[in-house]
């Protein structure tokens, strides 16, 4: 096989094979290519990019490396498609994407003097699929949407926001783009990861609930856990000196992710109000009497599902007395610090504690 993960945009509009699958010309059982860009976020941006310039030099039967003005056009969609899909156009994001990529290469002459473009061709370079349309829920209403995906999913989706998933959603994958806010509860499937597309941001899952906020307007896209584990993917690798954090990472109850837009950075931190986590909260006690501080916060780990790092030697003669029934995480750390004379921050989606220690 050949080494496609090596491959450029360029390189893959002139393989014969993508190319094959791209134009609906390979056998209805032949899932290659939905299953190799299934694998990760750079191969579904990969193909989603050589896709639209395969369909729309095939309309011009011209090579990909004729002129100056496909060059041009190539950079353009590598590099500024998602920008443009965020500027808050009406138009559905989806087909901005695609019209973007198509008024660019082509040096937008044809395209408004003509509009020759088979509608079917552009869905099928965008979904891999042969059929139109995607399905669409622009939530126009005063109150909450609830949507069933095809393969059982639960969607609130909030009020002006959009969803958008084709016809094929689920065959070989289950992926949607969401523009605005929603509450995902993801039916479990270990052959067909759940991708939530948000501008440059991909939330993947097997089967877990969470919530996404990616309003146009909002220098952050947000992504919080609420049950289960979400990788959260960067579109693109932006790595430097200066901004050293992972491309991926890994959420799990209570933590959540925030991508500057502005400054594209993704960070791992915690909800603003952590919710429990555990079934049976009768076999915890939150009243304590001269209690030993990694009891009060091994308390807290296990009804929290949160990480609390902090010097247990340093902290080992420490004791707390107070009741924290009732009491949202962050006011139980304000008064147990307060106790204990220490400060706490949240570090990577964990609660670090910082203190002098205890002597008895």
């Amino acid at each position: 096989m050949k080494p496609y993960d090596q491959f450029s945009v360029e390189d893959l509009c002139d393989d014969t094979y993508f190319k094959d699958w791209v134009l609906g010309r390979l056998d209805a059982d032949d899932k290659f290519w939905q299953q190799w860009q299934a694998v990760s976020c750079d191969r579904q941006m990969l193909a989603d990019q050589a896709r639209l310039l395969v369909v729309a030099l095939h309309e011009h039967e011209v090579s990909v490396f004729d002129t100056d003005e496909i060059q041009d056009g190539k950079k353009k969609i590598i590099g500024d498609i998602d920008y443009l899909s965020g500027k808050g156009s009406r138009i559905s994001f989806v087909w901005l994407r695609i019209a973007a990529s198509l008024l660019i290469i082509s040096g937008f002459g044809w395209w408004l003097s003509t509009n020759r473009l088979n509608v079917q061709t552009v869905q099928h370079a965008f979904t891999g699929a042969d059929t139109f349309p995607q399905t669409i829920h622009h939530n126009q209403n005063s109150q909450i949407e609830n949507i069933t995906l095809p393969d059982g999913s639960q969607v609130r989706l909030a009020v002006g926001s959009e969803l958008v998933y084709g016809h094929d959603f689920g065959e070989s994958i289950r992926e949607v783009y969401l523009k605005g806010e929603a509450f995902f509860d993801v039916v479990k499937d270990a052959h067909h990861p759940f991708l939530v597309r948000t501008g440059k941001l991909t939330t993947k899952v097997l089967g877990t609930s969470f919530n996404i906020t990616a309003h146009d307007q909002d220098p952050d896209i947000q992504v919080s856990v609420r049950t289960g584990k979400v990788t959260v993917f960067k579109q693109r690798e932006i790595r430097s000196k200066d901004n050293p954090l992972s491309a991926e990472i890994v959420l799990v109850p209570n933590q959540m992710a925030v991508f500057n837009k502005e400054q594209q950075i993704l960070i791992k931190t915690l909800v603003a109000n952590p919710l429990p986590v555990v079934k049976n909260i009768k076999q915890l006690v939150f009243v304590f009497e001269e209690a030993p501080v990694q009891q009060v916060y091994d308390t807290l780990e296990k009804y929290y599902g949160v990480d609390i790092t902090y010097d247990q030697e340093l902290m080992s003669q420490c004791s707390v007395t107070a009741d924290l029934r009732g009491e949202p995480l962050y006011k139980q750390l304000d008064l147990i610090c307060e106790v204990l004379q220490a400060q706490y921050k949240t570090i990577d989606g964990q609660i670090v504690i910082s203190a002098a220690g205890c002597k008895k």
